[in-house]
């Protein structure tokens, strides 16, 4: 009496629905967008370009969105996202009659951010307040950084800060700002 048995057409049915479900959430995927990544090193200070940026697709949602305009507030190494806190609108610049001079820093130092240059000498101290305009960063083979700014330095102070540099006897002060 197997003629008499009903033929499988729910399961049938259900296993085409389930076949058409799977193919159509494997043809559209996951929600993405387009994001920017940095192609090379980019040195705080620098003015942000698209073209030193490539877009990759990621995940909708999960960096905020950000376009490659301003400037860089830190610096920013290749393959790394750009995100809104590393960028700034406005370049550091020295007031109007300030000077710069070149010092080591240390790595943590941003561009804008005051200093505190301490002059050391046998009859006095001195403080001077400059403003860090570039920041350089390198690396070493065994992963240690160093860094050398340029601050812009008050005029009246100039010379005494480039008399105390050249003797080495310039402490680079900062705070966490």
């Amino acid at each position: 009496m197997h003629w008499f048995a009903p033929p499988p057409w729910v399961r049938w049915s259900l296993s085409v629905v389930l076949v058409i479900a799977a193919f159509a959430v494997e043809v559209t995927g996951p929600k993405t967008t387009g994001h920017w990544f940095a192609i090379a090193d980019i040195e705080a200070g620098t003015e942000l370009r698209r073209d030193l940026f490539r877009s990759v697709q990621i995940p909708s949602g999960l960096l905020p969105d950000t376009q490659p305009e301003g400037y860089a507030r830190v610096e920013i190494r290749a393959g790394d996202p750009l995100i809104t806190g590393q960028m700034t609108e406005q370049p550091a610049r020295a007031p109007e009659g300030w000077w710069a001079i070149e010092l080591s820093v240390p790595g943590h130092v941003r561009p804008g951010q005051k200093v505190h240059l301490v002059l050391l000498s046998t009859d006095r101290t001195t403080i001077v307040t400059g403003i860090t305009l570039t920041v350089e960063t390198s690396r070493d083979a065994f992963g240690g950084a160093s860094a050398l700014a340029t601050i812009a330095i008050p005029s009246e102070a100039a010379a005494d800060v480039a008399v105390a540099s050249e003797a080495g006897k310039v402490t680079v002060l900062t705070a966490n700002d």
